[in-house]
């Protein structure tokens, strides 16, 4: 799980906002907000939340998620071949195609 780089209070959030988004836009930093020291919400950027949404999409679809794990069985099994290989095969059907 990724972790909070910061922890600022609300106050300090709205005083400085610019500056801490820019932060989680270009530096990837994740921010927690306070109140009273209490944590009340969390500040990530645009593509940090677009990449833990595509994750909980994979995690919720059942079908993605047996085809993931018969790929791990596949690896572990040694049923795997190198990239290389099969790049090789596509230029060589590829070559095969244009005779």
């Amino acid at each position: 799980m990724p972790e909070i780089d910061k922890s600022i209070s609300i106050s300090d959030f709205r005083e400085s906002l610019s500056n801490y988004l820019r932060e989680c836009v270009d530096f990837g930093r994740r921010l927690v907000l306070t109140h009273r020291g209490e944590s009340q919400a969390v500040v990530i950027s645009m593509a940090d939340w677009n990449s833990m949404m595509e994750t909980l999409e994979v995690l919720s679809n059942p079908e993605m998620m047996a085809q993931i794990i018969a790929s791990e069985a596949d690896i572990k099994a040694g049923r795997t071949h190198p990239a290389s290989a099969i790049f090789d095969q596509i230029d060589h059907d590829l070559a095969a195609g244009d005779e």
